[in-house]
């Protein structure tokens, strides 16, 4: 990623802003379109973050391959805009629920430990580290929808609730093999034509259920 567009013209390499917040927005595309695409973007630059990035505690501005500088900080503080190691707290949180693969737990687990040191001192300077903290200290739920289409009683509930602590998949024959690739979790769960909907916590599934309603989310 670079750090701006002008003229033509890509310019100035990427920081840890631009691949937090834009693996987050592909996060957020995903909630909105259920389009695989997304989730697979979404995935890829948050793995490019940590490998750039991540000092194992925190996340620095600039990348490991950058132009070397007398120091390389690592902003925590969130300001008008959250900071790029809120942003990235936030997206391996999301990326936990959403794929179930352990490597975004741990760094996940690693980030919130970083940013709990950080923001011990003064927490209203940390809002958003703390609210991507939230998705693992309280209970959440992973909801995999299967069939041919993505009921409405879904698109309605998404319009009507946050669901901060709900992560949501939709498996179909069109999108299993790279939803499968993504999230490997999912290829156990076969898909029907008339909606099915599995919903999980801490690693286990309740009996499928083919009333949305009868979820009690």
């Amino acid at each position: 990623l670079y750090h701006r567009f002008c003229g033509g013209e890509a310019a100035y390499q990427g920081q840890l802003d631009e691949y937090a917040v834009y693996a987050l927005a592909l996060t957020e595309l995903y909630n909105r379109t259920f389009q695989t695409s997304y989730l697979d973007g979404a995935v890829r630059y948050a793995k490019r973050m940590m490998e750039l990035f991540e000092d194992r505690e925190g996340y620095f501005m600039t990348a490991h391959d950058a132009e070397a500088l007398i120091a390389r900080p690592k902003e925590t503080y969130d300001g008008a805009l959250p900071s790029g190691n809120s942003a990235a707290a936030m997206v391996l949180e999301r990326l936990t629920g959403l794929t179930g693969e352990p490597i975004f737990r741990e760094a996940a687990d690693r980030q919130h430990a970083f940013m709990a040191g950080q923001a011990g001192a003064y927490p209203a300077g940390y809002c958003y580290g703390l609210l991507a903290m939230s998705g693992t200290i309280y209970p959440h739920k992973e909801l995999l929808c299967t069939g041919d289409r993505l009921p409405d009683e879904v698109k309605n509930y998404l319009k009507s609730h946050p669901a901060h602590d709900l992560s949501i998949l939709y498996k179909s024959a069109e999108n299993e093999k790279e939803l499968a690739k993504l999230a490997p979790f999912t290829g156990a769960y076969p898909v029907s034509v008339q909606p099915v909907f599995y919903l999980c916590q801490n690693n286990t599934c309740r009996a499928p259920e083919s009333d949305f309603r009868q979820l009690a989310l």
